[in-house]
């Protein structure tokens, strides 16, 4: 394996611009104390599955602008997966303008801490998540419910 020389304990990830554009990159899974996640502009571009699922200790993720994209089409329409789930510290969600915006897919579930979340830029085109639904779910199983964003806002474009 390519990771195991890799620190599990690492906190901080900072992807620079422009990096990680071919292939999978599958890093993540050994990064088990991961705290903070930042991804650049430009990166993943090869990446058709995103999935950030369980990771306990993460509180805050940001994703640049024009990462993540998919230009090509299977079956007739874009066929990719952005899934953030069951992050149980995470406070903060911010993704830049064009990220993802080939993705057929976006969920996000089970982060009871999640206070903000920032797609794109108010007042200018995004295209974040272009053709896709967008989920938000959190299921308390019979406690009162404890997710509250802080600060939505919804603009029309002018």
């Amino acid at each position: 394996n390519k990771y195991q020389s890799l620190d599990s304990r690492v906190e901080t990830l900072v992807v620079s611009d422009g990096m990680c554009n071919e292939g999978t990159w599958d890093i993540l899974q050994y990064l088990t104390h991961l705290r903070e996640l930042a991804i650049g502009d430009g990166c993943f571009l090869a990446m058709s599955e995103v999935r950030i699922i369980g990771f306990r200790e993460l509180e805050g993720l940001t994703i640049g602008e024009k990462s993540f994209l998919q230009y090509e089409y299977r079956d007739g329409y874009f066929n990719c997966f952005f899934c953030l789930k069951d992050c149980r510290r995470l406070k903060s969600l911010a993704i830049g303008c064009y990220s993802f915006s080939g993705f057929s897919s976006c969920v996000i579930e089970d982060n009871p801490s999640l206070e903000v979340i920032r797609i794109g830029e108010v007042n200018r085109r995004s295209s974040n998540f272009f053709d896709s639904s967008l989920e938000l779910r959190s299921e308390s199983h019979g406690r009162r419910l404890m997710n509250r964003l802080t600060k939505t806002e919804l603009t029309r474009m002018r």
